[in-house]
């Protein structure tokens, strides 16, 4: 009851209170800074569609902005996973105006040397990939993959990489994350489009299983999931998922 009313509240007086953290971005020290963009993603959360829907002309470029903190990983990193709580609430034709600019910026972060970057920019990439599943659902599935193709060939270089290359203990999550982000942005663009990458994957996921990963390494759970991702959107690993299972 309270949080209901705290939130009719809220969103009675949304605009100046994404006018004041807003604002808040520009704060000379980096932890207000962060602080900013922590409350952002948490109101994309709680007031979402109304945020997304009424502000997104505002946020959007906020967020993209605050990715250029180089000064400041955690900053960086953080502008680009709260991407995933607003578009989790938001509409792929309301995000379409701002893909461009986005993945520009998750490129460059992608190839940060900082895990924490690396791993907010494939949850930001990630959860754009996945915003074109609800376009897909419900409008032509060409139109999105077509929108979406454009940006493919320069994104999956770097995610396989990841991939191959997050091999240490320290870099478990990371992998993981390239996992995810792969299946996802393989969903957005297709069957067609995919396929060839998709068994390239399927030959590390395959070797990664065969390497008997420690029962805490998220690897494995992010590998179901990938592996279900692939089984139903394109049918082409069933024998994988049963080498998953049986092994």
């Amino acid at each position: 009851m309270y949080w209901n009313l705290n939130s009719k509240v809220m969103t009675k007086n949304l605009e100046q209170v994404v006018t004041m953290v807003l604002n808040s971005f520009h704060d000379p020290h980096p932890r207000a800074r962060w602080a900013a963009i922590n409350a952002i993603g948490q109101l994309s959360t709680d007031l979402g569609p109304d945020l997304q829907n009424k502000y997104h002309h505002l946020v959007l470029p906020a967020l993209a902005s605050a990715m250029d903190d180089f000064n400041n990983p955690r900053v960086q990193a953080h502008a680009a996973s709260v991407v995933l709580n607003f578009s989790e609430n938001c509409t792929s034709e309301l995000l379409k105006p701002y893909l461009d600019g986005l993945v520009g910026k998750l490129l460059v972060l992608l190839q940060n040397p900082k895990q924490m970057v690396q791993e907010g920019a494939l949850t930001a990439l990630a959860s754009v990939a996945d915003s074109s599943q609800i376009f897909i659902a419900s409008h032509t599935v060409s139109v999105w993959q077509e929108r979406f193709q454009k940006y493919y060939d320069a994104v999956m270089p770097y995610l396989k990489t990841i991939l191959v290359n997050a091999t240490d203990k320290t870099n478990r999550m990371l992998r993981a994350k390239s996992m995810e982000c792969i299946s996802l942005v393989g969903m957005a663009v297709g069957k067609d489009k995919f396929k060839d990458d998709a068994k390239q994957v399927m030959d590390v996921l395959m070797s990664l299983q065969g390497s008997q990963l420690e029962t805490d390494d998220p690897t494995t759970s992010y590998m179901l999931q990938v592996c279900f991702y692939f089984v139903i959107a394109f049918h082409i690993i069933q024998n994988f998922f049963v080498f998953i299972f049986y092994n």
